[in-house]
């Protein structure tokens, strides 16, 4: 039973986040909002896509340890974020998305093979 209502919780909280950052982006106007409250989107987009990422990571690799699906889901979450703030600020070339994507391939590589056991 606990763990069910775990599962509720989980998929609540990632249900809010979702909701959350395009109700922020339809209320708030760019230009009139102060300089800090700018970033809210990123951090709103990096925590959903940590958190989706982490509820998929520890389902489909439900026999890996969490430090590791929290570690890859961390990854997993900041290259896209990654992407969209160099779009953002228009620096976003096609040698930078394959760098990104080059360098999500390697650390997928090398999660898999790296012992968390030992560490």
């Amino acid at each position: 039973m606990l763990f069910m209502y775990k599962q509720v919780q989980k998929l609540t909280i990632l249900v809010l986040l979702w909701i959350s950052l395009p109700v922020f982006l339809l209320v708030t106007n760019p230009e009139t909002l102060p300089l800090p409250l700018l970033i809210i989107p990123f951090v709103l987009l990096l925590l959903i896509l940590y958190k989706t990422a982490e509820a998929v990571l520890g389902i489909t690799l439900n026999r890996r340890s969490s430090k590791r699906v929290k570690i890859m889901a961390g990854v997993v979450a900041f290259l896209p974020t990654l992407l969209l703030i160099l779009a953002s600020i228009r620096q976003l070339t096609v040698r930078d998305s394959a760098i990104v994507i080059g360098l999500l391939v390697m650390f997928i590589f090398y999660m898999r093979r790296i012992d968390f056991l030992k560490i």
